[in-house]
């Protein structure tokens, strides 16, 4: 791409981006299997999710959640267990714990 069509695309993109922002908020009001959250990669993992959050409904196929409902699910999720320094220098070196004598 030559630096002429380069800024050209650019430009474009900015007006784009000036003309969203002008609309409001650039958020949908739900999510759904066809308009997947920004965090979420798949319809699976999308349906698996939405099966937890009782505000969500299933036509068919597909998933449909309120974006507040879907935000407020995700806030209340609980922490994954994390592991420590410990632990991750015994696997990085492959060792294992042995519990008791031989």
């Amino acid at each position: 791409m030559n630096r002429d069509a380069f800024i050209r695309a650019a430009l474009a993109f900015d007006a784009l981006a000036d003309a969203l922002r002008e609309m409001g908020d650039d958020k949908p009001d739900a999510y759904t299997s066809t308009s997947l959250p920004p965090d979420v990669c798949t319809r699976a993992t999308f349906a698996r999710q939405c099966r937890a959050i009782g505000e969500a409904q299933r036509i068919g196929r597909t998933w449909s959640v309120p974006r507040d409902a879907w935000e407020r699910a995700r806030r209340c999720r609980r922490p994954r267990p994390t592991t420590t320094n410990e632990d991750n220098l015994r696997e990085a070196l492959g060792l294992r714990a042995v519990r008791g004598s031989r």
